[in-house]
């Protein structure tokens, strides 16, 4: 369940923050894994 959860985070945050270039994207990684 807490996979599925995290998962699902981490889709929204990456299109959330697509347009926001690269540098966010590391703050996800650290965030979801």
């Amino acid at each position: 369940m807490k996979e599925a959860i995290s998962r699902i985070y981490h889709v929204l945050y990456e299109q959330s923050l697509s347009n926001k270039g690269e540098e966010r994207r590391h703050e996800c990684r650290a965030l979801c894994s």
